[in-house]
């Protein structure tokens, strides 16, 4: 299959208007997943604004940074940062790096106009090296609150790896 451009829109509410954002999604190739929308990022996108209501609302503040641990394309940190008004760290692995910013550049104004604020790093839980500074020179890991570190899906052999990999992230 080739090169998709997909319009992925959330409807408006009484808070957000409708949101309408832009993801390139290149060819597969080998196991590169991050390089497609999961049908379940795009039903958790259109629920943030009821999870931030009815489960993170004394979380998230003006100063709070969201780490999202697998971005793929990046439809959920995107969104995430639109409807929350939120500074969102979106991070995958570096083959997947290129599409995940052309996405986040692709959809920046739109987040800005909603008060947010969206940068990709490189992290491989499977690496010692961890976490990568890539477009987000001001972000220290060190000083994200823990329930701010979540991961939506996870495969259980990437559990333990992504389990001390926070550990260490704590520990900085």
């Amino acid at each position: 299959m080739g090169e998709l451009n997909r319009t992925w829109t959330i409807p408006a509410s009484k808070k957000i208007p409708e949101l309408s954002f832009k993801v390139r999604e290149p060819p597969l190739t080998g196991d590169n997943l991050g390089l497609k929308t999961w049908g379940t990022a795009f039903t958790v996108a259109k629920r943030l604004e009821y999870f931030h209501r009815e489960f993170m609302r004394d979380a998230l503040h003006s100063d709070s940074t969201v780490l999202e641990l697998g971005a793929g394309t990046g439809l959920v940190g995107i969104a995430a940062s639109a409807i929350w008004s939120a500074n969102v760290v979106l991070t995958d692995l570096p083959e997947i790096q290129d599409n995940l910013c052309h996405n986040i550049f692709t959809n920046a104004s739109l987040v800005a106009s909603q008060g947010g604020s969206i940068c990709a790093e490189i992290l491989d839980w499977k690496s010692e090296h961890g976490l990568t500074n890539n477009s987000c020179q001001e972000f220290d890991v060190r000083k994200l609150p823990t329930s701010n570190v979540t991961s939506l899906t996870v495969d259980r052999p990437s559990l333990p790896p992504i389990l001390y990999m926070m550990m260490n992230i704590r520990s900085l």
